[in-house]
């Protein structure tokens, strides 16, 4: 990956607006920003069927995207990512061109006048050179630029031209291989660390993973600020899901996470939210504790 080319990018900071600090400085401002939680295991509670991705429901059923939002808002989440992670891979370019720019304008719609969006993509990037305008302009709208769920740089490379000028991060997704924690191409936690540091991206983040706890996670978060000085972020999942028949469960409850918040703000998180299997409530918890920790 072009690490100069990103830094000349990403490696700027726009101005206050509205009194509002910008998302960079929010994120270097030494407390702990709060995200929100998952997006498509809420929609596939409202019915999204296995097989259509979330980002087609910003077309289809855009009240029911407001409404999972408004209740992260609601639960105290300050940053929402917006439900475009799936929109790269619609079945063509101009469903996914319509996807992207609906899926950012209804998470601004949702946060209202406080807060921030992130534009949130995965690595399925296949019609990517032929919505790359849609791409910008959807950007455009938002704070920064999210690529997650990553295994290697490459996954992220692609995006970079198409966001120019917003600030990009990046979040790798792990498991344990031979009793070390490796992404899913075999790179420790330090070598993405070191990617990213050379690379100039704003901020450097962990997600997901395959039966990696929150431990696993303060555990990464440590080899990742063992290498760089970049603002790092975490966003755990609800535990690996079992099939019931009322569709997936995910084991790890919004008591149970929030309890283990700690870990992750002992490793220098400045920012924290939650993945697949993490709900309102999830976040809610996470509010209340993040209330607690910083009040004494």
């Amino acid at each position: 990956m072009h690490a100069a080319l990103i830094r000349a990018l990403f490696g700027h900071e726009c101005s206050v607006q509205n009194n509002q600090p910008t998302f960079l400085q929010a994120l270097r401002s030494g407390r702990v920003v709060l995200m929100d939680g998952a997006m498509g295991t809420e929609l596939m509670r409202r019915g999204l069927p296995d097989q259509v991705g979330s980002a087609a429901w910003n077309l289809e059923r855009p009240q029911t995207i407001l409404e999972v939002h408004r209740a992260y808002v609601a639960a105290g989440a300050e940053v929402l990512l917006s439900n475009t992670l799936t929109a790269l891979s619609a079945p063509s370019a101009r469903a996914a061109a319509a996807q992207l720019r609906a899926g950012v304008a209804l998470a601004r719609q949702a946060k209202g006048e406080r807060g921030f969006v992130i534009a949130d993509f995965g690595p399925a990037v296949a019609l990517l050179s032929e919505v790359a305008g849609a791409l910008e302009s959807a950007c455009s709208e938002a704070d920064a630029a999210l690529v997650e769920t990553i295994s290697t740089p490459e996954e992220a490379a692609s995006i970079v031209v198409a966001v120019r000028a917003k600030p990009l991060l990046v979040s790798f997704t792990f498991l344990r291989r031979q009793e070390e924690l490796r992404t899913f191409t075999g790179l420790s936690p330090a070598d993405c660390a070191a990617w990213a540091q050379s690379a100039g991206v704003a901020a450097l983040g962990v997600n997901c993973g395959k039966d990696i706890s929150i431990a696993d996670m303060r555990e990464i978060l440590r080899a990742y600020r063992s290498v760089t000085s970049l603002p790092l972020f975490a966003r755990p999942n609800a535990g690996t899901p079992v099939r019931a028949e009322s569709g997936w469960v995910y084991p790890r409850d919004p008591r149970e996470m929030a309890e283990q918040l700690p870990l992750l703000l002992e490793a220098g998180v400045a920012m924290v939210g939650g993945c697949c299997g993490t709900t309102p409530e999830h976040i809610a918890r996470f509010r209340e504790k993040l209330n607690r920790c910083f009040r004494g």
